[in-house]
Protein backbone atom coordinates (compact mmCIF):
# COMPACT_ATOMS: atom_id res chain seq x y z
CA UNK A 1 0.00 0.00 0.00
CA UNK A 2 1.57 3.61 -0.76
CA UNK A 3 1.85 6.05 1.76
CA UNK A 4 -0.47 8.59 2.42
CA UNK A 5 -0.65 11.41 -0.52
CA UNK A 6 2.33 9.28 -2.46
CA UNK A 7 1.53 8.60 -5.84
CA UNK A 8 2.84 5.71 -8.28
CA UNK A 9 3.21 8.18 -11.40
CA UNK A 10 6.54 10.59 -11.05
CA UNK A 11 7.16 13.33 -13.74
CA UNK A 12 10.10 13.35 -15.42
CA UNK A 13 11.94 16.98 -14.96
CA UNK A 14 14.33 18.96 -16.95
CA UNK A 15 16.02 22.29 -16.76
CA UNK A 16 17.57 25.37 -18.99
CA UNK A 17 19.12 28.27 -18.24
CA UNK A 18 20.43 31.26 -20.41
CA UNK A 19 21.98 34.23 -19.83
CA UNK A 20 22.70 37.78 -22.06
CA UNK A 21 24.67 40.83 -21.22
CA UNK A 22 22.59 43.79 -22.63
CA UNK A 23 23.81 47.17 -23.39
CA UNK A 24 21.03 49.02 -21.97
CA UNK A 25 20.21 49.99 -17.80
CA UNK A 26 17.91 47.67 -15.55
CA UNK A 27 15.52 50.11 -15.80
CA UNK A 28 15.00 50.25 -19.50
CA UNK A 29 15.12 46.30 -19.47
CA UNK A 30 12.59 45.18 -17.21
CA UNK A 31 9.80 46.74 -17.88
CA UNK A 32 9.76 45.08 -21.67
CA UNK A 33 9.56 41.69 -19.55
CA UNK A 34 5.66 42.41 -19.82
CA UNK A 35 3.03 40.42 -22.30
CA UNK A 36 1.92 43.62 -23.82
CA UNK A 37 5.65 44.65 -24.18
CA UNK A 38 6.87 41.51 -26.04
CA UNK A 39 4.67 42.32 -29.04
CA UNK A 40 7.30 45.01 -29.52
CA UNK A 41 10.67 42.35 -29.15
CA UNK A 42 9.63 39.01 -30.04
CA UNK A 43 8.90 37.91 -33.58
CA UNK A 44 4.87 36.82 -34.01
CA UNK A 45 4.61 37.19 -30.53
CA UNK A 46 0.50 36.67 -30.06
CA UNK A 47 -1.12 36.24 -26.69
CA UNK A 48 -4.46 37.05 -24.61
CA UNK A 49 -4.47 38.41 -21.23
CA UNK A 50 -6.80 36.50 -19.18
CA UNK A 51 -6.49 38.77 -16.06
CA UNK A 52 -4.48 42.19 -14.95
CA UNK A 53 -5.64 45.00 -13.33
CA UNK A 54 -4.19 47.35 -15.60
CA UNK A 55 -2.73 46.98 -19.15
CA UNK A 56 0.67 45.03 -18.55
CA UNK A 57 2.13 42.82 -16.21
CA UNK A 58 1.39 42.63 -12.41
CA UNK A 59 1.45 40.12 -9.61
CA UNK A 60 -0.94 37.35 -10.27
CA UNK A 61 -1.40 38.46 -14.34
CA UNK A 62 -2.62 35.66 -16.13
CA UNK A 63 -2.08 35.05 -20.15
CA UNK A 64 -2.68 32.67 -22.92
CA UNK A 65 -0.10 31.99 -25.64
CA UNK A 66 0.15 28.88 -28.10
CA UNK A 67 3.99 29.73 -29.12
CA UNK A 68 5.69 27.67 -26.32
CA UNK A 69 3.63 24.27 -26.91
CA UNK A 70 5.12 23.23 -30.77
CA UNK A 71 8.17 24.71 -29.76
CA UNK A 72 8.72 22.55 -26.33
CA UNK A 73 6.51 19.85 -26.49
CA UNK A 74 5.73 19.19 -30.69
CA UNK A 75 2.05 19.97 -29.55
CA UNK A 76 -0.44 23.17 -30.14
CA UNK A 77 -1.43 23.17 -26.69
CA UNK A 78 -2.11 26.47 -25.10
CA UNK A 79 0.55 27.59 -22.31
CA UNK A 80 -1.59 29.68 -19.62
CA UNK A 81 1.30 31.80 -17.88
CA UNK A 82 0.32 32.81 -14.17
CA UNK A 83 3.28 36.11 -12.98
CA UNK A 84 4.01 34.55 -9.61
CA UNK A 85 6.51 36.78 -8.57
CA UNK A 86 6.66 40.94 -9.66
CA UNK A 87 9.37 42.69 -7.99
CA UNK A 88 10.20 45.41 -9.45
CA UNK A 89 12.62 46.83 -6.72
CA UNK A 90 14.85 43.84 -6.97
CA UNK A 91 13.86 43.09 -10.67
CA UNK A 92 13.06 39.62 -11.27
CA UNK A 93 9.86 38.05 -11.86
CA UNK A 94 8.76 34.28 -11.75
CA UNK A 95 6.24 32.78 -14.04
CA UNK A 96 4.28 29.54 -13.30
CA UNK A 97 3.66 27.97 -16.74
CA UNK A 98 0.27 25.18 -17.30
CA UNK A 99 0.40 23.76 -20.99
CA UNK A 100 -2.50 21.91 -21.02
CA UNK A 101 -2.34 18.68 -20.23
CA UNK A 102 1.47 18.21 -20.61
CA UNK A 103 3.55 20.04 -18.01
CA UNK A 104 4.08 22.47 -15.42
CA UNK A 105 7.07 24.90 -15.95
CA UNK A 106 8.52 27.57 -13.96
CA UNK A 107 10.61 30.48 -15.21
CA UNK A 108 12.36 32.59 -13.29
CA UNK A 109 13.90 35.93 -14.99
CA UNK A 110 16.30 38.61 -13.23
CA UNK A 111 17.37 41.84 -14.24
CA UNK A 112 21.24 42.65 -12.46
CA UNK A 113 22.99 46.02 -13.42
CA UNK A 114 26.59 45.29 -14.86
CA UNK A 115 28.03 48.77 -14.60
CA UNK A 116 29.19 50.69 -18.07
CA UNK A 117 25.18 51.15 -19.30
CA UNK A 118 25.33 47.29 -19.22
CA UNK A 119 22.75 44.63 -17.20
CA UNK A 120 22.72 41.11 -16.98
CA UNK A 121 19.63 39.23 -18.05
CA UNK A 122 18.96 35.45 -16.78
CA UNK A 123 16.64 33.04 -17.55
CA UNK A 124 16.13 29.69 -15.66
CA UNK A 125 13.26 26.86 -16.56
CA UNK A 126 12.17 23.98 -15.02
CA UNK A 127 9.77 21.93 -16.68
CA UNK A 128 7.84 18.89 -15.00
CA UNK A 129 5.63 16.34 -16.76
CA UNK A 130 2.41 16.31 -14.99
CA UNK A 131 1.35 12.96 -16.21
CA UNK A 132 2.13 9.89 -18.51
CA UNK A 133 0.93 11.25 -21.39
CA UNK A 134 3.35 14.24 -20.20
CA UNK A 135 6.08 12.79 -19.64
CA UNK A 136 6.31 11.10 -23.31
CA UNK A 137 7.54 14.56 -24.48
CA UNK A 138 9.69 15.71 -21.99
CA UNK A 139 13.42 14.31 -22.18
CA UNK A 140 16.92 15.20 -23.20
CA UNK A 141 15.29 16.75 -26.34
CA UNK A 142 13.14 19.11 -24.35
CA UNK A 143 16.13 20.28 -22.38
CA UNK A 144 17.59 21.13 -25.52
CA UNK A 145 14.60 22.82 -26.80
CA UNK A 146 14.26 25.00 -23.65
CA UNK A 147 17.41 26.05 -23.46
CA UNK A 148 16.86 27.08 -27.47
CA UNK A 149 13.81 29.09 -26.33
CA UNK A 150 15.52 30.67 -23.86
CA UNK A 151 18.55 31.73 -26.03
CA UNK A 152 15.93 33.42 -28.83
CA UNK A 153 14.07 34.98 -25.97
CA UNK A 154 17.19 36.03 -25.18
CA UNK A 155 19.12 37.42 -28.34
CA UNK A 156 15.52 38.69 -29.25
CA UNK A 157 15.85 40.92 -26.61
CA UNK A 158 19.39 41.80 -26.72
CA UNK A 159 18.83 42.77 -30.29
CA UNK A 160 15.38 45.33 -29.55
CA UNK A 161 17.60 47.27 -26.31
CA UNK A 162 20.58 47.61 -28.71
CA UNK A 163 19.55 48.23 -32.36
CA UNK A 164 16.31 49.61 -31.28
CA UNK A 165 13.95 47.03 -33.76
CA UNK A 166 12.63 43.97 -33.72
CA UNK A 167 14.54 40.50 -34.59
CA UNK A 168 13.12 38.70 -37.14
CA UNK A 169 13.39 35.08 -36.84
CA UNK A 170 14.73 34.21 -40.39
CA UNK A 171 17.91 32.46 -41.90
CA UNK A 172 19.72 35.47 -42.66
CA UNK A 173 19.46 36.96 -38.88
CA UNK A 174 19.69 34.24 -37.09
CA UNK A 175 23.33 33.00 -39.28
CA UNK A 176 24.06 36.53 -38.34
CA UNK A 177 24.04 35.98 -34.70
CA UNK A 178 26.05 33.30 -34.70
CA UNK A 179 23.26 30.37 -35.00
CA UNK A 180 24.69 27.43 -36.50
CA UNK A 181 22.73 25.69 -39.37
CA UNK A 182 21.84 22.61 -37.19
CA UNK A 183 20.12 24.94 -34.72
CA UNK A 184 18.39 26.80 -37.67
CA UNK A 185 17.00 23.93 -38.95
CA UNK A 186 15.11 22.71 -35.65
CA UNK A 187 13.97 26.84 -35.03
CA UNK A 188 13.15 26.04 -39.10
CA UNK A 189 10.75 22.45 -37.76
CA UNK A 190 9.54 24.47 -34.90
CA UNK A 191 8.91 28.43 -35.28
CA UNK A 192 5.82 29.23 -37.42
CA UNK A 193 6.83 31.40 -40.37
CA UNK A 194 10.54 31.37 -40.06
CA UNK A 195 11.32 32.16 -43.71
CA UNK A 196 14.48 30.34 -45.89
CA UNK A 197 15.61 33.78 -46.93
Amino acid sequence: MAAQGSSTFKGNRVAASHAEIIKRSPGKIFPLLCPVQEYNWIDQWDCEIIFSNREGIENNCIFKEYQSGPVLFDSDVPTYWIVSTYDVTNRRIQFVLMSDLVAISKIDVEVKKMGDGKSSVSWSMVITGICEEGNKHIGKSTRNKAKLYLTVLGMALKHYCEKGEKLTLNKTSLLKMGVSAGVLGFIKNHIKGLSSK
